[in-house]
């Protein structure tokens, strides 16, 4: 008895251009779900980076908030009265803003994500901001995300050189004094932090009665969701209180949902699978049907309909191995383009590596089910 697998190979690769067609398709589709996953993750992990990095358990937000891109702001006294809650540590009012900042360089502008607090250390969990948070005190200056966008100019080698970079923060003049490390995202090129009255001068139609976040630290062994509830029950119906994880999370679902990248980014992967559908199928089908006669063949001398079925799907397998390599080394191309360009954190994981293989052999075996009804036709009587 001939192996399923040995006939399925031999059929494939019977026809060279039909068989690189098949593989040409597969890779296609693991091309696109391997970056459309990619970048989807990535967009996730670099909207919500920031907001992860606050070293607090509950986030207050205005009821009207939506993301960070255009943040509602709410009465400090929220915060100011969240301190009076059992297992509250401290509370710290953040502010939010968009502004031009300008390369010290060629006098471009390009748009940043501005966030003023109190300058005091351990608020945010990355490197660089508590090493430059007393440079903050002082007016008009700032700490530079190191990471951001080489549009902005490299500050980070004219600050090692000079100690000080002097540019322009929307109509302000400010002095970049330290650096951090946050990283590019899809909401904003570059970050700066400041203090809360350095914020007021870049942003003057704000006001510091008006935070955008109240970040509250809890004390040790406080439960989050117990505080959350007395916070809820306290205080009025103009803040919302989350958990940090809610608050991620309800800017992964503004992104996901209420933006058109959100959509784009799955629709690929759904065309992606289609596409590979299709060329499968159309590959699996011609070939059952071009060796119609020998199925029948096979059936006239015993082999169960099983067997033939057991050749189909080997057939897919095999399609699918044989696609998802190229596809797999050219994503790893195309990460790598992304990281450079974008500096967006694209990193190949092996969750996605064998989860999108699973689609991909899910793919294949669903277009040699499909493939297969014409089997039905075999009929050794149509043979002799």
């Amino acid at each position: 008895m001939i192996g399923a697998f040995r006939l399925a190979w031999s059929q494939l690769s019977s026809n060279g251009w039909r068989l690189l067609a098949a593989t040409a398709g597969v890779a296609f589709a693991a091309v696109l779900m391997l970056v459309q996953i990619g970048l989807q993750e990535v967009l996730f992990v670099s909207v919500t980076k920031l907001f992860a990095s606050l070293n607090g358990e509950l986030i207050l937000i205005s009821p009207q908030y939506q993301c960070q891109l255009v943040p509602q702001d709410f009465p400090r006294q929220r915060v100011v009265q969240a301190l009076a809650i059992p297992g509250v540590r401290d509370g710290q009012p953040i502010y939010l803003g968009q502004v031009q900042m300008w390369n010290p360089i060629n006098r471009r502008g390009r748009n940043v994500t501005t966030v003023g607090f109190h300058p005091q250390p351990g608020l945010f969990n990355l490197p660089g901001v508590d090493d430059g948070i007393t440079s903050l005190l002082e007016s008009d200056s700032v700490l530079f995300d190191r990471k951001s966008l080489p549009e902005f100019g490299p500050i980070p080698e004219l600050l090692a050189k000079t100690g000080s970079v002097s540019t322009q923060l929307g109509t302000r003049s400010v002095s970049i004094t330290g650096l951090f490390t946050l990283g590019p995202s899809f909401a904003c090129d570059g970050t700066v932090f400041t203090s809360d009255q350095n914020f007021l001068r870049v942003f003057p139609y704000r006001r510091l009665e008006r935070p955008d976040l109240g970040l509250i630290m809890l004390q040790p062994g406080a439960s989050p969701q117990a505080v959350k509830a007395q916070l809820a029950a306290a205080l009025p119906n103009d803040v919302r209180v989350l958990t940090r994880g809610e608050f991620i999370e309800l800017e992964k679902h503004y992104w996901s949902h209420s933006l058109p990248v959100g959509y784009v980014l799955g629709l690929n992967v759904v065309i992606g699978l289609v596409v590979g559908l299709v060329i499968v199928y159309q590959i699996l089908y011609t070939d059952v049907l071009d060796h119609l006669a020998e199925y029948a063949t096979l059936k006239a001398m015993g082999y169960r309909d099983w067997y033939l079925v057991e050749i189909v799907l080997n057939e897919a397998l095999i399609l699918s191995l044989l696609g998802y390599v190229p596809g797999y080394l050219v994503s790893l191309g195309v990460y790598a383009w992304t990281r450079r360009v974008t500096l967006l954190p694209l990193y190949m994981t092996w969750p996605r590596l064998t989860g999108v293989y699973a689609l991909a052999a899910g793919m294949c075996v669903f277009a040699g089910v499909l493939a297969m009804r014409k089997l039905k036709k075999a009929d050794p009587a149509e043979v002799f």
